[in-house]
């Protein structure tokens, strides 16, 4: 089985209903803690002051996500990710259908493969 992560606020009901949906399409996730500027403001660089809250959160998604990323080469194990608050649109196992044929269809050879949506 792939190895799976749910990045984020470990112990929130948001992370906790992270976790349930990916065990829902079949995944044993295992919790990845998020990076939050009040508990290592000495990993953040300089903050812009008049966005402070917003680069906060943009630089601490980016920076849980190069953590799991380092676990995941240092593993040398093929990984998913996932946010805590994923959400999906369709039944959990059709979301895990999808998910596999993705994987199979488009990631041989990838180093990453992004699955899912961006705000514009």
């Amino acid at each position: 089985m792939t190895n799976s992560y749910v990045v984020g606020k470990v112990g929130t009901e948001r992370f906790d209903r992270g976790m349930r949906l990916a065990r829902s399409m079949g995944f044993d996730p295992t919790p990845f803690p998020g990076v939050f500027y009040d508990e290592s403001p000495e990993r953040f660089p300089v903050i812009d002051a008049e966005n402070p809250r917003t680069l906060r959160g943009e630089w601490g998604c980016a920076l849980a996500h190069q953590d799991v990323w380092r676990r995941i080469v240092a593993d040398a194990s093929p990984a998913i990710v996932f946010e805590e608050d994923i959400a999906i649109t369709v039944p959990p196992e059709e979301a895990r259908r999808l998910i596999d044929d993705e994987l199979r269809d488009h990631a041989r050879g990838a180093d990453m493969v992004y699955l899912g949506y961006m705000r514009p």
